[in-house]
């Protein structure tokens, strides 16, 4: 399941920076049961919610790469 919810996770860091979808429609449409669950596990994976990565310069975001931290 931490397999799946990764690739998850990568698509839905995808689609927050095309930015044309809201959050909550990248949750469903990436197989997240909500927005919430969606925020959850993206949260506890990069430390901070979709809504804050998708505010990030682009630059920053491909700086980091955001991989998982622990």
């Amino acid at each position: 399941m931490e397999y799946v919810n990764e690739l998850r996770l990568e698509r839905a860091k995808k689609m927050l920076r095309a930015g044309d979808k809201s959050v909550t429609e990248i949750a469903l449409l990436c197989g997240f049961g909500s927005p919430s669950y969606l925020s959850s596990c993206f949260q506890k994976e990069y430390k901070m919610t979709p809504t804050e990565y998708r505010r990030l310069p682009g630059k920053a975001r491909e700086r980091s790469n955001f991989k998982k931290r622990k």
